[in-house]
């Protein structure tokens, strides 16, 4: 490098001769700078739902809480049922269990009846997809099913 070359790069940077490139010091990001995007980006997501979330529990407690309402407000919903949504896994006999247990009877019965509803379509599509006869004779009923929404 020459001596007026070194004159005119500040000594921060560094110069090489042979290509002409300057490195510049590299700069550090600081935490609340890398941060902050992901924050602005939760709240988009977290925040507006809340807020309606909230304002309809509102106004359910406001219509509700009159004497005479048909529907229970949110706070008595909450009383009611607090046992239950904090100790999920009781069980004294009977029908009297926690959520939980309630919860795996309902999915259980929807896997059985998933699995039923499965093998029997897997047979009749298999049926009608081997023979002409089955297909004529059940092509009606399909017709007939296919306007139940």
């Amino acid at each position: 490098m020459t001596e007026t070359a070194r004159m005119l790069v500040p000594p921060s940077r560094t110069v090489h001769a042979a290509a002409g490139i300057v490195a510049l010091p590299l700069r550090r990001i600081s935490l609340t700078a890398r941060v902050m995007p992901t924050l602005r980006g939760l709240a988009r997501q977290v925040v507006p739902p809340s807020i309606m979330i909230g304002l309809v529990l509102i106004v359910w407690q406001l219509l509700c809480s009159e004497p005479g309402a048909t529907l229970p407000p949110p706070s008595k919903v909450l009383a009611i049922s607090w046992e239950l949504i904090t100790n999920p896994f009781f069980d004294r006999g009977g029908l009297d269990k926690g959520l939980f247990w309630h919860l795996l009877a309902s999915l259980q019965r929807v896997a059985v009846g998933y699995a039923l509803a499965a093998s029997v379509g897997i047979a009749l599509g298999v049926l009608i997809g081997q023979s002409v006869w089955a297909l004529r004779g059940l092509d009606p009923i399909f017709q007939v099913l296919r306007t139940i929404p």
